[in-house]
């Protein structure tokens, strides 16, 4: 067993180790890499530093790493990095990912066989790990599901050992499993809870009934008497081991190697919870504006305590307010929301492991497996509880649902070897005789009955997705304007210092509006629409308007949803111009939103505010000012043309994903792209500089076709546009028609952001990316493009 443990455990690794790294969140890969800068230059761990670290590095170019989130994983990756010599995270990921599961791997059949005494069901233990966990998820969320994997078979046999009289090997155990346990909660906040309570529960519990009887209970101390707690007590401390002392002992270490005791005291060192459960409960469309983004949350605190730090106590005890006050005052809406990703978790772990609950139910009908199936059923309640509780707070994904998946997939398990164990065995009783007609009637209907039921369940009880609209606002945003457009002379300003400038109105009922005193030094006015798609919110008054160009420019910020920018003639209704812009757009903080407009003649225009948005939802803005500015007279400037059409630049760490293709362009078209229409080309350092031809919408670079498996993907070009603009499509080359197509213009502040074209494919197609001239007339353009990827979205 040994052996067959050891050669599945190095496959594994090997399997696991040479897979396509998976998404890591920004943030973190950039906490690991400078740790590990640091760790190289003999510095200590959880460290950044912001010039080259060296004993003499003042205090105020380093800052802690790792704070508000659960900190072993920027320990034991920066260490393997600095001990290899790889400075990849996404690579130490998934090495750590392989190793810990090849550990699994190599203990499940040694833990499997102490528990069911069969080779067959001990080989089959490792394979069971493939389904329903064949790969890492997102991040490092699968550190829940490797909790549970190990620990709950390992928690059965303890209870064995102990019922047993074999206490000693049973406490050795289950300290080696709550070590386990505390490092995994040291990577993720409570992945070892559920352990450490089904630890406590077997140590106090198994092997006595005198909690049955409390009379039988005595007061005098004797070696038996405390063998249990002191139990208990070594299990707690085991669990803290790692998850608190160690972490402690580390930024304490930290903290005496640059001399500053109370470094990084004020910021949180876990997760946090109300901020997480608060935008949890954006995850249907609803009417308070709340939404999955961080932005919404810190809003809100601001809102009410201007200037908290974020994450701090008193930002956390704010959002709890705010959480319970939603709670009573309209619970149909919170609960419904929690009920909602319930029945999402509820589908999802049945349809992987549809069998466990009737192979647990048959656990409990064998007699010899009917006190161990009752404590594997007991020990795996607090860990869907746990596991559970996660998701159903904040989002119902695979990846924040892997503790509860991991315990799903740990009574499977389980449940198997029971099945293969007594079924070999009563087989072996009848010698192939009679097994059919043998088989025990009504528990075999009952075993087939939850079977059935739950692949009803887990067919019928989840509920629609919610509705997704990015899609919809990345084929139909407008480009942010430069800020410097703000400065222009303006017939008409506005400010919205708290509240509606004079003049202004709510275009409908139910716009609520609120004084917002965060982000910006200056007092803001926070907008929470209708939930009614497209209709207006606010109006301005009628303002008269001699005839020439206009641009309607704006200091705002769009938090969730959308808003549509809208001037019109105030007498006739007709639009003049329109621009959108979406939560999930730019950096609101260094552009403005912007509508251009010409005017023949005198006119009296108004301008509206609308809910952009696809479906019923409330959108959420803050507004500090806008202004209708003339531009002047002559011929219509470029801007004109490309500034309304064109599409937003996306930062490249906003993208994630997991990068398909990586072409670079630095010397000359590479393989896989070819020129059309004979461009000029020349070099450009990094990239490659382009004259394109002069016919509108003429393709100039294009990929070899592309099979992509069903899912979302984005195209990126790294680079800019010096003159003209460039039309950025995605083809299905089978239909020959466009599946997306992107503008950006010279005009646009580029600094190091990407244009970029997002797909969704609901099966699998052949594409390819195509860089065509964007112009209003013929006319060449230039581009300088350093690099072309191609990354699948998680």
């Amino acid at each position: 067993m040994l052996v067959w443990a050891v050669l599945v455990a190095v496959v594994a690794f090997g399997y696991y180790a040479t897979r396509q790294p998976h998404t890591f969140m920004q943030i973190r890969m950039t906490d690991i890499a400078a740790s590990i800068a640091v760790l190289d230059r003999g510095g200590p761990p959880l460290l950044a530093s912001k010039v080259p670290y060296g004993p003499h590095v003042p205090a105020s170019e380093l800052s802690p790493v790792g704070i508000t989130d659960d900190q072993g994983i920027y320990v034991v990756l920066p260490l393997l990095g600095h001990l290899t010599g790889e400075r990849d995270p996404s690579v130490l990921m998934q090495w750590f990912f392989a190793g810990c599961f090849a550990l699994l791997i190599f203990v499940l059949p040694l833990i499997v066989f102490e528990l069911f005494e069969s080779l067959a069901v001990a080989a089959v233990a490792p394979l069971s790990v493939f389904v329903g966990f064949d790969s890492a998820p997102v991040d490092l969320y699968w550190i829940m599901a490797w909790c549970m994997l190990l620990c709950l078979p390992g928690l059965l046999l303890a209870y064995r050992w102990w019922h047993d009289g074999l206490r000693r090997r049973a406490t050795a155990l289950l300290v080696a499993l709550l070590v386990a346990a505390g490092f995994a909660t040291s990577i993720r906040v409570d992945a070892g809870l559920p352990v450490l309570i089904g630890g406590l529960g077997i140590v106090l519990f198994a092997g006595t009934d005198r909690w049955r009887h409390p009379r039988s209970w005595s007061l005098r101390l004797s070696r038996a008497a405390l063998a249990r707690p002191l139990a208990a007590v070594l299990l707690v401390i085991a669990y803290l081991s790692l998850s608190s002392f160690a972490l402690t002992a580390i930024r304490d270490y930290r903290n005496s190697v640059i001399h500053q005791p109370s470094f990084g005291s004020t910021w949180p060192t876990q997760h946090p919870f109300w901020h997480n459960a608060y935008i949890g409960l954006g995850y249907r469309p609803n009417r308070y504006g709340i939404a999955w983004s961080d932005a919404v949350a810190a809003d809100v605190v601001e809102r009410v305590h201007p200037g908290t730090q974020y994450l701090s106590p008193l930002y956390e005890t704010t959002l709890r307010h705010a959480y319970l006050h939603l709670l009573r005052h309209d619970p149909g809406f919170v609960l419904g929301t929690l009920w909602t990703k319930a029945r999402v978790l509820l589908a999802d772990a049945l349809r992987r492991f549809w069998l466990a609950p009737a192979l647990l139910a048959l656990g409990l009908l064998i007699a010899r497996r009917r006190r161990e199936a009752a404590v594997a059923a007991a020990v795996t309640v607090p860990a869907l509880v746990i596991g559970a509780s996660a998701p159903i707070l904040t989002l119902p994904t695979s990846a924040y649902a892997m503790g509860w998946l991991g315990a799903w997939g740990a009574l499977w398990l389980l449940g198997i070897g029971w099945t293969l164990a007594e079924g070999g065995s009563w087989i072996r009783q009848r010698r192939g005789r009679r097994i059919v007609t043998d088989l025990p009637l009504r528990p075999a209907l009952l075993v087939a009955g939850i079977a059935v039921l739950s692949g009803v369940v887990a067919v019928t009880v989840r509920p629609a997705p919610p509705p997704s609209a990015v899609d919809f606002y990345e084929q139909g945003q407008s480009a942010l304007a430069a800020r410097s457009s703000l400065a222009r002379p303006a017939p008409a300003r506005w400010r919205f210092a708290g509240s509606l400038p004079q003049g202004w109105r709510r275009a409908a009922t139910g716009v609520t509006l609120e004084r917002d005193d965060g982000q910006t030094a200056e007092a803001g006015l926070h907008v929470t629409t209708q939930t009614a798609p497209d209709a207006a919110q606010l109006t301005s008054p009628a303002l008269t308007l001699p005839p020439g160009r206009y641009e309607l420019v704006g200091e705002a910020r769009i938090l969730v949803g959308g808003m549509a920018l809208r001037v019109s003639d105030a007498r006739t209704g007709a639009l003049l111009a329109s621009s959108r812009y979406w939560a999930g757009e730019g950096d609101f903080a260094d552009e403005a939103i912007a509508a251009s407009f010409v005017t023949a003649r005198a006119r009296k225009v108004r301008i509206a505010l609308a809910n952009w948005t696809p479906f019923p939802n409330a959108s959420a803005w803050v507004l500090w000012r806008l202004a209708i500015e003339r531009t002047g007279g002559g011929p219509p400037p470029p801007g004109a043309y490309y500034r309304p059409r064109a599409d937003a630049l996306i930062a490249p760490a906003a993208v994630g994903g997991s990068t398909l293709h990586d072409w670079i362009f630095a010397n000359g078209v590479p393989r896989g792209w070819s020129a059309s229409g004979s461009p000029v080309l020349s070099n450009a350092a990094p990239g490659l500089r382009l004259v394109t031809t002069a016919p509108v919408s003429a393709y100039q670079l294009q990929s070899d076709t592309l099979t992509l498996l069903p899912g979302r993907y984005t195209a990126e070009v790294a680079g800019r546009v010096a003159a003209g603009g460039l039309e950025l499509g995605v083809l299905d080359v089978k239909r020959n028609a466009w599946i997306v197509t992107r503008h950006f213009w010279h005009g646009q502040q580029f600094d190091g952001r990407a244009m970029t074209a997002t797909v969704t494919l609901p099966r699998a197609t052949a594409v390819q990316l195509i860089l065509s001239n964007w112009a209003p007339r013929p006319a060449a353009s230039t581009w300088i493009v350093d690099r072309v990827s191609f990354v699948r979205l998680p």
